[in-house]
């Protein structure tokens, strides 16, 4: 019975065993591939559901608590499942409609220089940098602080969670504040086009 291998490498993962881990990941891998099969959602392909029900799985095996007498295979499929049911709602809110259509912040203004200025040579790189120190000190006097901590944070590599911990503010205000420099350096970017 696959549940009686499942739990031993389970245990084994728990107790810091890698290829444990990598093996019990391993057995999913056709599960993954049909619960995906089943899920459709607009702007994510099939690597994306196949992430997000890996994810499922690596929480399944974080939480799993055999003392509840539950097969681990089950609470995994159950898992690897609502990740995914959850992914596609995120996915196809209408909330969210702002978000996918969204500029990312490095496509705004830092990245529209004219193609005159991308040209080599001395003059042009001095252009170049002096247009860029001046679009930066256009950016920082338009953002609040908590705006420039987050945006620092951000261009650095940080998650939302971590830019939240880091700041000590909900995720939620991280997310805000990132959408109102997108906005501000569209406003910007609209009026001043460099």
């Amino acid at each position: 019975m696959e549940e009686e291998r499942d739990e031993p490498l389970w245990l084994a993962s728990q107790q810091g065993d890698s290829a444990a881990l990598g093996r019990l990941i391993a057995r999913y891998d056709q599960l993954a591939a049909e619960l995906c099969a089943s899920f459709r959602a607009t702007g994510m392909e099939r690597e994306d559901l196949l992430q997000e029900a890996y994810l499922g799985l690596l929480k399944a095996i974080h939480s799993y608590r055999p003392e509840k007498g539950v097969p681990f295979s089950a609470f995994a499929g159950l898992c690897m499942k609502r990740q995914l049911v959850s992914a596609v709602r995120r996915q196809t809110a209408k909330k969210n409609q702002p978000l996918n259509d969204s500029v990312p912040l490095e496509e705004t203004a830092f990245s529209s220089f004219p193609s005159q200025w991308q040209q080599d040579g001395p003059e042009a790189a001095v252009i170049l940098q002096e247009e860029s120190r001046r679009v930066r000190e256009q950016v920082i006097m338009l953002l609040s602080p908590l705006e420039k901590e987050t945006l620092q944070l951000y261009l650095k590599g940080f998650s939302y969670e971590e830019i939240a911990k880091k700041l000590e503010c909900p995720e939620k205000s991280v997310d805000n504040a990132l959408q109102r420099i997108r906005r501000k350096l569209r406003n910007m970017s609209d009026r001043n086009p460099i």
